[in-house]
Order: structure tokens, then sequence, then C-alpha cells
């Protein structure tokens, strides 16, 4: 699923970004509307009333991601497996790259190992591309 950045704004007139994965820009919408989980994580204190959506925007490059966000942070969205911002903005390219088989024998494992080890240069490369847009 592509990243997005979750527009909402406080009752105090505080607009933040936050990351969302979703299929699309009205998907992202959706489920920041559907859920107050993430509304009381990050807004403790605030009734989930005085919070609204004010939109969602699709990000295409590492440096459309905002200076605050951690490639390691946890995006919020109807997937499971708690994906982090550099994962789901990779998403696509792990499908591409991500063994048809399971790991039964060496060889399988040894598939595993080397997807583990590309997925991982994926993501420092998305931190690299990042930290040149914050200097």
């Amino acid at each position: 699923m592509p990243l997005f950045i979750g527009r909402v704004v406080v009752v105090t007139k505080e607009t933040f970004e936050i990351p969302v994965s979703a299929v699309n820009e009205q998907g992202a919408i959706e489920y920041l509307n559907s859920t107050n989980e993430w509304k009381e994580e990050l807004f403790e204190g605030i009734r989930p009333e005085a919070i609204y959506v004010d939109g969602a925007k699709q990000v295409t490059t590492p440096t459309q991601t905002p200076k605050e966000w951690e490639s390691d942070e946890i995006c919020w969205g109807y997937r499971q497996d708690d994906p982090t911002v550099a994962e789901t903005f990779l998403d696509e390219k792990f499908r591409q790259i991500m063994p048809k088989e399971d790991a039964y024998d060496e060889a399988g494992f040894k598939e595993w190992q080397d997807y583990v080890e590309k997925k991982d240069m994926l993501c420092a490369e998305f931190d690299k591309a990042r930290k040149i847009k914050g200097e």
C-alpha cells in the first residue's frame, strides 16, 4: 500500500501530519475518520471529536516526508503488520523482490536471507534520501 501524509487539525487550530498506509487518498482519509485509536494515542487528553481530518496526499519521493518523521515510525492504516514509514513507502519494491517460495529448504532460506539484506539496503537508501533533503 502507498504511503500518505494525513493532515489533521486539532481544535487548537494546530495542523499535524500523520503517516498513513492506504490504497489511495480516499482510503487514507476513510481510515483516519473511521477510528479513534490514533487520535487517543497521538493526542492524549484531547477529545477525539475535537480532531478532524483535513485531507491526505500521497508521498512519491522520500524527500516529501516531514522532517519530524522517523523512517522507522509506525504507519497508521488498515495493515495489521504495523509497517514503518520506510516499509510503507517501499512496499511495492519489496513485493517485487520478495521470494515466491517459503523457506523450507536451504536454498529457500538463502533466498529469504538475500531478501532481508536487499530490504535493509532499500530502507537505508530511503533514509539517505531523506537526510539529503534536510541538509
